[in-house]
Formats: C-alpha cells, sequence, structure tokens
C-alpha cells in the first residue's frame, strides 16, 4: 500500500542517515589508529638508531607506532629500517635536512596517536617507560599534563640517575633546571627521551625550527609557560640517556654566544634567579672552554649580578667554571661527595625505589 511504502522508505532514509553519521563522526582510521606515537629523529646513525627503534617496539605497552624521521639523504639508514619486519614502523623520509627540532614537528604531524612519546636515536627505552607514563597521563584527565621521568645518564665507564630530585610542588619550571645547590651536574634535569605529551599540546607548542641547541629545554620552558600545562615526573629510570663525548652533535659543542643569546631573547621564560644560574652554569663554562678573553667573563659576570638574581652559590659557580678547569672540577667535585658511588648502585636496571609522582603547576609567571 502507498502508506506502508512511504514508511519503510522514511526508515530506510533515517537508518542510511544514522549509518552516514557514525562514519562521519568516527572515521575507521581513528579506530585503528594507536594509542601512542613514538617519534625518533635521525640521520646517518644507522646503529644507533636500531637500538633506540628495538628498545620502543619491545615496550610492554603494545598500541603504539614507531615514526622514524630520516632527516634528510640517508640510504644506508633508509635499508638498514627496511629491514624490520614490525609494521608498527613508520620510516618518513626527508629530502633536504631540516634539523632534529623541525624532523620531529614532521614526525608529530604525521603521528596518529593521542599521545606522543619522543626518543633520541642514540638513547633507548626500558621496557615499562610507554606504559608507566601513559598511565600517568591518563589519571592526570588532561590534554595538557606533560610527563617525564628519571633517567640513567650513561658514560662508558661510569652511571648516574638523573635527576637526583624530582620537582617540588609549586616549584617554577626555569629554576628546577637551573638553580643548583651543588657542584654536580644532573640535580634538576630533563631530556627529550623523556617527553610524553598529547599530540594536541606538541601541536600547540611546536619545537621551533631554528633552534639548533638547547631543544629541549627550549620547549619545555615554553609548554610550561602554557596556562593549561601541568607537570608529573615518574621516579623511576625509563630512559638510558647516553653521554658519549666522543660523539659528534650539535648541541653539545661549546657556543657560550649561542645560548646568551637565546637567553635574552626568551628573558620572560626565567625567573630573575634561574637567568642568574643559567648565565654562570651554562654560558660561563662554555666560554672558558673556547678560550675567550676576560672581558667575557667579567660581562657574563655583570649579567649575573645586575641583570638577575645572584646569590653565593651562584656567584661562587660562575668563578669556578671560568677559573676551575674542567678536569679539575671533576675530581674537586668527587672529591665533596660520595654521589657517584651513590649513583652507581641506584642505576643499575630495576634498582631505584619508586616513590609517589609528583605534578605540580608551571602556568606562565606573574611576576615576570
Amino acid at each position: 500500500m502507498p502508506g506502508q511504502s512511504n514508511n519503510v522508505g522514511r526508515i530506510f532514509r533515517m537508518i542510511s542517515n544514522t549509518i552516514d553519521s557514525l562514519l562521519t563522526t568516527q572515521p575507521i582510521m581513528d579506530r585503528q589508529s594507536p594509542c601512542v606515537s613514538v617519534v625518533i629523529p635521525t640521520r646517518n646513525r644507522r646503529q644507533l638508531v636500531l637500538r633506540a627503534i628495538h628498545s620502543a617496539l619491545r615496550q610492554t605497552f603494545t598500541d603504539i607506532e614507531v615514526i622514524a624521521v630520516i632527516d634528510g639523504p640517508d640510504p644506508d639508514t633508509v635499508a638498514a629500517l627496511g629491514s624490520i619486519t614490525d609494521s608498527r614502523l613508520r620510516v618518513l623520509t626527508v629530502e633536504h635536512s631540516v634539523g632534529g627540532a623541525e624532523a620531529r614537528n614532521l614526525g608529530i604531524s604525521a603521528a596518529r596517536g593521542n599521545w606522543i612519546a619522543l626518543l633520541d636515536d642514540d638513547d633507548e627505552w626500558l621496557p615499562e617507560k610507554t606504559e608507566k607514563q601513559l598511565s600517568i597521563a591518563e589519571a592526570a584527565g588532561s590534554p595538557y599534563i606533560l610527563v617525564f621521568s628519571r633517567m640513567i645518564a650513561r658514560l662508558p665507564n661510569i652511571e648516574f640517575l638523573w635527576p637526583r630530585r624530582l620537582p617540588k610542588v609549586g616549584e617554577d619550571m626555569s629554576e628546577y633546571l637551573f638553580c643548583r645547590n651543588g657542584l654536580t651536574f644532573g640535580e634538576g634535569f630533563l631530556q627529550t627521551s623523556s617527553f610524553f605529551a598529547s599530540r594536541q599540546m606538541f601541536l600547540e607548542v611546536p619545537f621551533r625550527r631554528d633552534q639548533k641547541r638547547f631543544q629541549d629545554t627550549d620547549w619545555i620552558l615554553r609548554a610550561c609557560a602554557h596556562p593549561k600545562s601541568t607537570v608529573a615526573v615518574a621516579p623511576e629510570a625509563l630512559v638510558v640517556y647516553y653521554m658519549d663525548d666522543q660523539r659528534e652533535s650539535v648541541s653539545r659543542k661549546p657556543d657560550w654566544a649561542y645560548l646568551h643569546n637565546w637567553a635574552v631573547e626568551n628573558r620572560a621564560l626565567f625567573t630573575p634567579r634561574a637567568f642568574s644560574f643559567f648565565l654562570a652554569t651554562q654560558c660561563v663554562p662554555r666560554a672558558a672552554k673556547q678560550r675567550q678573553p676576560m672581558t667575557v667573563f667579567f660581562r657574563l659576570l655583570r649579567e649575573c649580578m645586575f641583570d638577575g638574581e645572584a646569590n653565593a652559590t651562584c656567584l661562587f659557580l660562575c668563578g669556578l667554571f671560568w677559573f676551575v678547569p674542567e678536569d679539575a672540577r671533576h675530581r674537586l667535585r668527587d672529591a665533596l661527595s660520595g654521589e657517584r658511588k651513590q649513583e652507581r648502585a641506584l642505576t643499575k636496571f630495576g634498582g631505584t625505589k619508586p616513590s609517589s609522582t609528583r605534578a605540580f603547576g608551571c602556568g606562565y609567571r606573574e611576576n615576570l
């Protein structure tokens, strides 16, 4: 009958519209997307990046994709990665090198996961790294949580547990990273291979393409300037950070002027106290290593005292880093503390004792 035929037609159209709506709002690609995307920029370090990729693929949390971004022509690495049969590996090649910062941005843009974990090609992860950081991030219930972790800082003959202390609740990130209480490096330290945040956060605060050095620190400070961001640090060592002094790295070359100019241009990201400590502990030792004239030392000392907020420890470190050679400083450090023995015991895999994860706000500072 005509009335029944119309009713059937209306019902069919309603069902069809409902199916179309579901397909539009929930694309098949989204349902198949991984939870976490691992981004690894690399160039001309085939053996190292293979180690990094295998550590990512061996994670206890398996719903991941690993994106290796080959920054420029590198046929050896392309061939080596082509031998990996795990379908979770994606290889992106960049025709002309764009640098590590932009390579990370390209990998993040191509990522399908809601969460992004960064890994440098010369480092590796412990198996539970992704699982533990994801648990912290999901418990926070915010796309603006930044999750880091402790790490094993490894040299050929010794290991350290960094950072030695977790951030205090409400502590400004610039002060946590730069304001030391002692002579030893690694007190407050966060490194790229421990970065875990939402894709949304990385897209809102991308890496600066022209940033040659301090890419990780620059990103942390700008991310913490986001008004909604908070930070959590997993207390376990989840990353192995390799510090081979002989390995070629742009970020490890001494260039005091570059860091000085960067700090001045980004002065709003520092508290006055952190700015002085940055000059004393980052610029002064690099200027000394470059054998700069005394006029550079007095310039940096003056800026520490009058452009920031230098205390006695800061001024002492300023003089120490300029007048005492690096090898002598290391011997002095070892003589003044037993940290190396303590840290060697702590940095055995699984040897760290977990404590509660700390989180704190890191919005933009009103006092600057």
